[in-house]
């Protein structure tokens, strides 16, 4: 336990930066119109005001679009 406050959180996707938050809300909307189907990981990292940092990270996975006729 420390008493240090939240430096910024770092949001990558497939290892690309997507983007980063210096307060809260920490809210992203991902566009999946140009994602391909398949996995993809999603990973948040976060450095406080010393220099700690955490990360946790999850695979999500999009199906291939079925056409609709």
């Amino acid at each position: 336990d420390d008493n240090f406050s939240l430096a910024n959180v770092t949001l990558t996707i497939d290892g690309k930066d997507a983007t980063n938050f210096s307060a809260v809300p920490f809210e992203y909307t991902w566009d999946l119109n140009n994602v391909a189907a398949g996995s993809h990981s999603v990973k948040a990292s976060a450095t406080d005001t010393s220099g700690n940092t955490s990360s946790i990270s999850i695979e999500v996975y999009k199906a291939a679009e079925t056409p609709v006729n």
